[in-house]
């Protein structure tokens, strides 16, 4: 039986690129630069970027927040601690208005904020869940379905347009 060994510095030292019809992307180890060290081990739950560049990456911490770099990764700023998002926020899009929509699953609400962190509304019923919630039942079942074709996928561009896959 053969053996094959992969080096660990392998994305060092050769590039890793995935692509998909039209969009490409490579894999960049250590992209974020230089963060806080309260910032270095939250889960990113999401990412986007402005027409600049810029990018957003939705935090998942006690409490969550947003972290903003600029294009070659060097860290910016934090902000959205004082907005209380809790420790789950699941989404960050990047608007046409030039605003974050940020998905806070603890409050069960889609934030719309500025740039800065403040918050200008938010859609749903506050600490509320929606009745016009998924079909956990229906869910379950394409999820088995599709557990060996699909796996998480998300797309950026410069635009801001991010879609999941």
């Amino acid at each position: 039986m053969k053996q094959l060994k992969c080096s660990e510095a392998r994305d060092q030292l050769q590039k890793t690129i995935y692509s998909c019809g039209e969009f490409s992307y490579e894999y960049i180890p250590d992209f974020c630069k230089e963060l806080p060290a309260n910032l270095r081990n939250l889960s990113i739950a999401g990412g986007c970027t402005d027409p600049d560049g810029n990018v957003y990456l939705a935090a998942r911490g006690i409490p969550s927040q947003i972290i903003q770099m600029n294009p070659e990764g060097e860290f910016i700023k934090a902000f959205g601690r004082e907005l209380n998002m809790g420790d789950h926020i699941h989404f960050i899009y990047y608007t046409p208005d030039h605003t974050l929509l940020v998905a806070d699953t603890n409050h069960h609400v889609i934030r719309e904020i500025t740039t800065e962190g403040e918050q200008i509304r938010y859609f749903g019923n506050m600490d509320r869940p929606s009745d016009t919630g998924m079909d956990m039942g229906f869910v379950m079942r394409e999820r088995k379905k599709e557990s060996f074709r699909r796996s998480l996928a998300i797309r950026y561009q410069a635009s801001g347009l991010c879609w999941r896959a």
